[in-house]
Order: C-alpha cells, then sequence, then structure tokens
C-alpha cells in the first residue's frame, strides 16, 4: 500500500541522512587526529627547554652507513638476503611485509648487518623517513637508499631521535633545501651526518 511505502522511504531517508551526519563527524575527528602527531612533536621540540638545548653534528653521534645497490646480478647470486628498501621503512617502524632478496657477500653481511636500536634513514623517496629497527627479522640487510645510523655509545636513545627527525623534516622543515636535487631529491651520507641534532 502506498502509505506503508511513504513511511518506509521516510524512515530510510531519515536513517540515511543521520549516517551522513555520522560519516561527516568521523571525517573531522578523523582530520584532528591527523594533526596530533604533528601538534605534539610542535609542543616538545619547540618548547624554551628544548631551544637552550646543545646542538651537535648527527656524525659526532652515530655512525652512519649507507647500504648497497641492488642489479639483476645480484638477484641470482649464491648467498640471498632479505633486505629493506625505502618502501619498509616507515616512520618510526619497519613494514616487513613486502621484502625482497639480493646477493650479499660475506664482508657485506658484516658491514650492512642490523642491530636492535639502529636507526633507518631513507635517501630517497621520503627523504629522511626515519625508522628503529628492532630485531624483527635476523639475516635482514638494507639496499644504498637507506642509511643505517648506528649510536656510537650508549648515551643515544634511538626513539628520541626517530621523533627529532619526523619534527625536523615533517613539522620545522629543518633541512629543507639542504638534500641533493639533481634529479630526484636525495640525501647523502655527509649531508645526512652534518645535521646538527640536540
Amino acid at each position: 500500500p502506498l502509505p506503508k511505502q511513504k513511511r518506509i522511504a521516510a524512515k530510510v531517508q531519515e536513517l540515511m541522512a543521520q549516517v551522513e551526519h555520522a560519516d561527516t563527524a568521523c571525517e573531522k575527528q578523523l582530520e584532528a587526529a591527523k594533526a596530533l602527531p604533528s601538534a605534539y612533536l610542535r609542543q616538545v621540540f619547540e618548547s624554551k627547554e628544548t631551544k637552550r638545548w646543545e646542538r651537535r653534528r648527527l656524525g659526532e653521534l652515530f655512525y652512519v652507513q649507507q647500504g648497497v645497490a641492488m642489479s639483476p646480478k645480484r638477484r641470482e647470486g649464491i648467498s640471498p638476503h632479505p633486505f629493506l628498501r625505502t618502501l619498509n621503512v616507515l616512520w618510526g617502524h619497519v613494514d616487513l611485509s613486502m621484502l625482497d632478496q639480493m646477493d650479499f657477500t660475506d664482508e657485506e653481511v658484516a658491514k650492512l648487518s642490523l642491530k636492535p636500536g639502529d636507526l633507518l634513514v631513507c635517501e630517497g623517496g621520503e627523504v629522511g623517513r626515519t625508522a628503529i629497527w628492532r630485531g624483527e627479522l635476523e639475516g635482514c640487510l638494507y639496499q644504498n637508499h637507506i642509511h643505517r645510523l648506528r649510536g656510537l655509545s650508549d648515551n643515544v636513545v634511538p626513539d628520541f631521535y626517530v621523533y627529532w627527525m619526523q619534527a625536523a623534516f615533517q613539522v620545522f622543515g629543518s633541512y629543507s633545501g639542504q638534500e641533493s636535487k639533481t634529479t630526484i631529491p636525495n640525501l647523502s651520507g655527509s649531508q645526512l651526518k652534518s645535521f646538527k641534532v640536540p
């Protein structure tokens, strides 16, 4: 009957309007949540106390080692190892869902080994993106578009420097313009070592 259909249509229309209202509210909350990390980083690293901290070159605090380049020949070697690419290095953590393999010599394995607490900094892609290696996969190495930073002493807190790098690159633009801009922006080891950090 027509009156029943009208009541059903009106009720469905009312429910759809509620869904649309809820969807709009969720989008606003999501936008607010996305702004929180930057706000927190700004609050921590723009404080009066932070501005008084002594600054040193990154190379005085960390040993910086770049990985090796991938090549077709390395795909056919006798000693394949999983390795990290820039797509695996996210802000603060490593994503191992898409790992590749290539051949590494014993010398390269010794030189490019990862230890828990090592920082991994992207040379290309999202320049400066930094993660901490927490020992997720034994025998995992890394390619040449990633710099490994290993603390020169136990007085270096890796988590602090991940947050510092995130604030510096994403919030303050502290190192912007310091990367090489040949055809693709990249961050050399010498540029990285020269960065002033607290």
